[in-house]
Order: C-alpha cells, then structure tokens, then sequence
C-alpha cells in the first residue's frame, strides 16, 4: 500500500526535518468525516471514509520505522484502533500506531480549548520514552490536524505542523519549507 510519493515524504520529514513521530488527527483528517465521538454504526461503515492518502503516508511511516500515533477529542479510541487495523495491510502491524483519545485512560483532566492536543502529544512522548527509550522533543513531532487552533497550539510549542484540508493538503511533506513551525 505505500507508494513511493508518500515513501518520499516521509524521507523528508524524516532526513530534513528530524521528525521521530508523526501525530495524525482522526476525525475530518484520516477519516473524512466528523464522528462527534458517537459513531454508533459498525466499524466497516467508517473504514470506508479513512481518506487514500492519510492511509498511504501512515503506511508509509510504519514501514520506514517512524513512529505513529493519532490523537483525538474521540473517546471512541477501540473503535479507532479498529478502524486502523481495518485499513492498514496487516504487515504495517497497526497496533504499534499510539492512539490518545478523550477515553480517560490517560490523565486527560484538561482543558483542551486552551491547549489543543500538547497534553496528547506529551502523553504519547512519555509513554514512547517509559517503553521504547525514545526520548522526544516536540520539534522532532509532526502533527496533521484540520483544526487550526490545533495546529496553532502545535507549532507555538516547537512541533512542526501542515493544516489538513484535504488528501492535497498532504503535497506540502514534499517541500519542508512550506510547513509551519
């Protein structure tokens, strides 16, 4: 399933940009619709809005070794997890891919609108630090959020950051400098 477009992309981010982990948003950025965190219908409903592309560069990164994870305001993180394994092909061994929610298996006690998803990305620093050895700086963090507060909150914290809009959004991992950071 990776292609080599998406291949290169994540040789850049990872050579010119030292990004260690790529965070992904989940709704409106790798399924192409809003869930609300509700989604009541069976997961192969939902598969079938995880967009090409996201799907692609997240392949992509698992298979050159770069770490992955999704960060939502969604509880509904089995439900994520399902919907990944679904779409990725079994050798991108999706239950590697951290996924933080609002499912309260983390201290996620915050107030999200002042700070958009730094508490998610820590969470999932510290837990790659405690498992793997791997420690983080949010400059070595790419997050691809469609929300530009999100994004905002990211990039004022030193992590590198692309505004998703749609699967076109995704060109811009081909020139670094057109990301934000």
């Amino acid at each position: 399933m990776p292609s080599d477009r998406y291949a290169k992309m994540i040789k850049t981010l990872q050579r010119k940009l030292g990004i260690k982990l790529l965070a992904i948003d989940f709704d409106k950025t790798l399924v192409d619709i809003h869930t609300g965190g509700l989604w009541l219908r069976e997961t192969s409903d939902l598969v079938h809005h995880v967009r090409p592309g996201v799907r692609s560069l997240i392949a992509s990164a698992l298979t050159a070794n770069l770490r992955v994870c999704i960060v939502t305001f969604s509880s509904q993180v089995t439900l994520i997890s399902n919907v990944l394994k679904a779409s990725l092909p079994p050798e991108c061994e999706a239950d590697h891919i951290i996924i933080r929610g609002c499912s309260g298996d983390w201290d996620n006690d915050i107030d999200f609108n002042r700070c958009g998803k730094q508490y998610h990305l820590q969470s999932v620093m510290q837990e790659l630090k405690e498992k793997h050895h791997m420690e983080l700086t949010f400059e070595q963090v790419m997050l691809i959020d469609d929300d530009g507060d999100n994004v905002d909150y990211a990039r004022r914290n030193g992590c590198k950051t692309l505004l998703f809009v749609d699967d076109g959004s995704l060109k811009a991992l081909k020139s670094p400098k057109k990301l934000k950071s």
